[in-house]
């Protein structure tokens, strides 16, 4: 925390010698960039990646995806054997 406090304190004397109009603006983006970050907690990581949505059963979907395969003349064992 001391190390925050520091970096704070030197951003404070920099700024001193900067206008009012110019240290609202930096308020305001400040505030802007937090009230982002409180907004973004509330989603979940489904809303971040997405979700796989598909109406088939997963053995539909295995089928499709080794009946797509093109891996040439190679042939596919089954795990079922």
């Amino acid at each position: 925390m001391d190390t925050a406090i520091r970096i704070a304190d030197s951003y404070i004397r920099m700024l001193s010698s900067v206008s009012d109009d110019v240290k609202l603006l930096i308020i305001n983006r400040l505030s802007e960039s937090l009230l982002k970050k409180e907004k973004g907690k509330r989603t979940s990581i489904k809303d971040s990646f997405g979700a796989w949505k598909d109406d088939r059963s997963a053995e539909e979907i295995i089928a499709d995806i080794r009946n797509s395969r093109t891996l040439g003349t190679r042939y596919i064992e089954s795990f079922d054997d």
